[in-house]
């Protein structure tokens, strides 16, 4: 079975973009939310968690966006089970995964994520590997969604990284042994740009046509267990 998960983070008012294209195409897909910045200006609101996320996977990625290895335990504790509390109210989802701001973490930023029951861990650590996870708590994606170029204003650069990452994917699909293919991305990268959602949409219609099953983080996990 080959595998299919993409996840956006950091709750900005592209994320409603992006899950009217997922749902188009029957898709799904993680979104890992910053409850303090949530009904600010530029952010989804409060009042529209449960509805826009229907369907997908809510997770956690702290209160603030906070680099958790800079701070205490007791600061760690309260950015992860903050925003979970937060999460689990307005968004109506058990909230069983969580994506590290800027990718950090530690010894004592795992100790506090399983403490509180989160089950596995987005890392930013571009692999280019298409194999099971290791340790879910250190789940390293395959690469970002743009290849390369992650949020580059350079368009033959930013063209460039996003056919790698259609031409990494025609090899996933063509290697017997490759069992997932993980990328994430910010909704907020993608702006106005249209080639950026065109080709967004282009992933979208390829992976709903392809024999691959699209799945959530916490599909995958429990798949797993």
């Amino acid at each position: 079975m080959k595998y299919f998960l993409i996840s956006f983070d950091d709750n900005t008012v592209h994320d409603r973009r992006v899950v009217e294209l997922l749902n188009k195409y029957a898709l799904k897909a993680t979104f890992f939310l910053n409850s303090g910045t949530i009904g600010k200006p530029g952010y989804v609101e409060r009042t529209e968690l449960q509805s826009l996320y229907k369907g997908h996977e809510v997770g956690s990625h702290t209160i603030n966006h906070t680099n958790l290895i800079e701070l205490d335990e007791k600061e760690i504790l309260h950015q992860i089970k903050g925003d979970i509390d937060f999460l689990r109210v307005y968004s109506g989802q058990e909230v069983e995964g969580f994506a590290y701001p800027f990718g950090e973490y530690n010894d004592v930023v795992i100790k506090v994520l399983k403490d509180v029951g989160v089950k596995y861990a987005r890392t930013l650590r571009s692999t280019k590997q298409t194999e099971a996870p290791h340790n879910f708590y250190k789940w390293h994606p395959t690469m970002h969604y743009s290849g390369l170029a992650y949020d580059t204003n350079d368009r033959e650069r930013r063209n460039r990284g996003i056919q790698f990452m259609f031409h990494s994917f025609d090899q996933f699909m063509e290697d017997p042994d490759a069992e997932l293919f993980h990328i994430w991305l910010h909704s907020w990268e993608l702006k106005e740009d249209k080639f950026k959602w065109d080709q967004l949409e282009r992933l979208f219609r390829l992976i709903s046509i392809e024999e691959v099953e699209v799945v959530t983080y916490k599909e995958y996990y429990n798949s797993k267990q």
